[in-house]
């Protein structure tokens, strides 16, 4: 920890489709041995016009491949990786997840796997599927389809 022995509170305010928000994240997680933090994560929705089922990643970036070849050189001295998507998805279901994980303690384990889901492995975090699997990934023990019936990937919820 460091010489001054204070907890350092810090307050993050993300979407999980923020790159940046990604490799923020990756960096605070690098920092942990060395401070003590507490972290708080605020979820919101950067892009509300997209797409429910999401849109073209270049519809938003107009060079993807090297916006994603930058960003990996940027994250690569925090283990901080991207991997070249086709899609930019709608966050909304993935917020009220997380949003919700988050309430019964569960929230960094779902950011965790979204963001995996994401950023890592390229999937469409629109499609409630891959919601659902993060969901599972974090910790959830309830059956599928529960999104269809308007309620969130971890348990009812408005949405």
């Amino acid at each position: 920890m460091d010489e001054s022995g204070k907890k350092h509170r810090v307050t993050m305010f993300l979407d999980v489709i923020c790159e940046w928000c990604y490799l923020a994240k990756g960096i605070l997680d690098s920092l942990r041995g060395r401070y003590d933090l507490d972290v708080t994560l605020l979820f919101m929705e950067i892009h509300p016009d997209a797409p429910e089922g999401g849109m073209p990643m270049s519809w938003h970036i107009p060079e993807p491949k090297k916006f994603f070849a930058m960003l990996n050189a940027m994250g690569a001295p925090y283990g901080v990786r991207f991997r070249d998507r086709d899609v930019f998805s709608n966050t909304r279901k993935a917020l009220l997840a997380a949003e919700y994980a988050k309430s019964i303690g569960k929230g960094e384990n779902f950011l965790r796997a979204i963001w995996r889901a994401y950023m890592e492995e390229g999937k469409n975090i629109s499609e409630e599927a891959v919601i659902e699997e993060a969901a599972m990934t974090a910790g959830r023990s309830r059956s599928l389809g529960e999104l269809r019936s308007g309620a969130s990937a971890f348990g009812k919820m408005p949405c």
